[in-house]
């Protein structure tokens, strides 16, 4: 358990092993998650339950904010951030970096997918971005990636 790690950054698939939930159960102190997301070439599994309310990870506790670079609103997506969305209790922002164009009809779509009015924090806001505009808005991934390699390196 790395109960020191307050960030964390991620470039995976979303498919529905435990993957995710194991390495989040990793880190019970994280505050700020960011995702970048490859395809995944696995089929939704619709009886999958890793995504149950009842198995709250201690990392929900102080997550503050989420960022998911290639949402498209896909089940994956969806079982994942709706997760988040009822059982973060600190949760402040998730911010949505979505590859397809944003409509109003689409965001409408995916805040009620994503289960927005049983949200844990009232305090939540939930921002939908198209990659064009990321760019002005976050750092680029691979600038911090390889940063992040260099510091390692030099411990």
């Amino acid at each position: 358990m790395l109960s020191s790690v307050k960030t964390l950054a991620i470039k995976m698939e979303l498919d529905f092993d435990d993957t995710i939930p194991g390495l989040l159960s990793s880190f019970p102190c994280l505050e700020t998650l960011d995702i970048l997301k490859e395809e995944s070439s696995d089929e939704y599994d619709s009886d999958s339950d890793i995504w149950d309310e009842k198995n709250s990870l201690s990392c929900l506790d102080h997550l503050k904010t989420v960022t998911m670079k290639g949402f498209s609103g896909d089940q994956s997506d969806v079982e994942l951030l709706k997760y988040l969305v009822v059982c973060g209790k600190a949760l402040r922002r998730i911010t949505l970096l979505c590859s397809e164009s944003i409509t109003e009809k689409f965001v409408e779509i995916q805040r009620r997918e994503l289960c927005i009015e049983r949200r844990a924090s009232s305090d939540l806001e939930l921002v939908f971005l198209s990659d064009t505009e990321s760019n002005s808005h976050l750092w680029a991934w691979n600038e911090f990636h390889d940063s992040s390699l260099d510091s390692m390196m030099e411990s």
